[in-house]
């Protein structure tokens, strides 16, 4: 029976005798590490969710911006090639945004005892206004690079009409 258990159990056992290092998953229990996938798992399903709502949130501003008299934006961009050096300025926030979003979406989950357990039970790590901000920065930043590879006019206004609210949320992360 005792080596059912130790078969069963996917935590390594201690051998007398042999200094046992520890590994992260030793500080929590099997419920707390289910609840960890749950959060990777919902938090993989709020990407497509952001990246529509970035789109969205890119129309209404655009559509505001005309009904105010603003002038069409992003339209000398798509019809003229983008420098290499802005191409690849871009190309590399894009990285440091996905980077920016993929690490702080990697962090180890909370523990049973602490209040935000229980806080992410049913969104997962969405319940934080920071991971809004990097995932839409991300995608901002994904988009403005698309923009100048492709010439494509629709991007182009897109990342220009939605630039200052991106830039407000840039400073919020940054200044919280």
């Amino acid at each position: 029976q005792q080596q059912q258990q130790q078969q069963q159990s996917p935590r390594p056992q201690q051998l007398p005798g042999v200094q046992h290092k520890k590994s992260w998953r030793d500080y929590y229990t099997e419920e707390e590490l289910a609840h960890g996938r749950r959060i990777n798992i919902r938090g993989a399903l709020g990407v497509p969710l952001f990246a529509a709502w970035y789109f969205a949130l890119a129309a209404l501003l655009g559509a505001l911006s005309s009904a105010l008299g603003g002038p069409p934006s992003g339209l000398g961009e798509a019809s003229s090639s983008v420098p290499a050096p802005i191409l690849a300025l871009r190309a590399a926030l894009a990285v440091f945004a996905i980077a920016a979003f993929v690490l702080q979406a990697s962090l180890l989950p909370p523990n049973a005892s602490e209040d935000i357990y229980h806080a992410q039970t049913h969104l997962g790590a969405w319940v934080f206004l920071t991971r809004h901000c990097l995932m839409l920065q991300a995608v901002h930043q994904v988009a403005t690079l698309f923009a100048g590879l492709l010439r494509s006019v629709y991007l182009a206004s897109t990342t220009t009409c939605i630039s200052l609210w991106m830039a407000g949320l840039g400073w919020f992360v940054t200044i919280q």
